[in-house]
């Protein structure tokens, strides 16, 4: 089963705001937000629309070049990094 939250829909211009405010900052009407709950699975379908999904790659695929590391001088920061 799904959680369900609210968010707070402005009826003027379709602000989406997490918790109420009583004037809708973009578009300053008083009182236009109205609770409105959305399920969790819902929200995150809408977030994951634009995403770009990439396919995991095998390391014995990658190439790799050794690296030549820069010393600072002092032994312990040499070895950690």
């Amino acid at each position: 089963m799904a959680k369900t939250s609210s968010i707070y829909i402005c009826q003027q211009c379709g602000y989406q705001s997490s918790s109420y405010m009583g004037k809708c900052p973009n578009c300053g009407s008083w009182a236009s937000l109205v609770e409105t709950l959305v399920s969790t699975e819902a929200a995150a379908t809408k977030a994951a629309v634009g995403r770009v999904v990439s396919k995991p790659t095998k390391l014995s695929s990658s190439s790799s070049k050794p690296l030549q590391r820069l010393k600072v001088g002092l032994e312990e920061v040499d070895r950690v990094l």
